[in-house]
């Protein structure tokens, strides 16, 4: 693509992980690439739907099934993923690398609530750097950790 496409995910957030987040969405929007996340203002985006132009997008989340909607994250064309996961561990997208930012566990980076918001921003823009380069790897790609799971939908079921 002509420009560089990042998710941001999460839910629970403590407020200063929050504020990181947006900082580094504004940062990659002020930067001309496109900023797909799930939460926060942004254009209208369907489940999975491409991106064709760089701006501030918002995917509709049909379910709140963590995979689901880092699958559908991973449909609209993005080259990585930051997920914030609260308490229970989140495979990794299996196409696209997924930084996982957490209070414990598989993390790519551990935040706590006392944490400075600008200094969590930089460290994972620095990391999303890294990544980008080849220089690291995620977790969940070391591990292996990663799936892969359609959405349902608002009735759908899995049997």
């Amino acid at each position: 693509s002509k420009f560089f496409a990042v998710a941001l995910h999460g839910r629970g957030m403590p407020s200063n992980v929050q504020r990181a987040f947006g900082m580094v969405s504004a940062a990659f929007a002020e930067a001309g690439a496109t900023v797909v996340r799930t939460a926060g203002e942004g254009k209208s985006l369907a489940y999975g739907e491409r991106v064709l132009e760089p701006g501030r997008y918002k995917m509709e989340t049909p379910t709140e099934d963590d995979l689901e909607i880092v699958t559908g994250l991973g449909a609209t064309g993005v080259e990585m993923m930051v997920v914030y996961v609260r308490d229970a561990i989140l495979p990794g997208n299996p196409l696209v690398p997924t930084i996982r930012v957490g209070e414990q566990g598989d993390v790519d980076f551990v935040v706590r609530e006392r944490d400075d918001a600008e200094a969590i921003g930089e460290r994972l823009l620095r990391l999303m750097g890294e990544i980008r380069s080849g220089a690291k790897v995620t977790r969940a790609d070391a591990t292996r950790n990663v799936g892969f799971q359609i959405t349902r939908g608002y009735v759908g079921i899995s049997l």
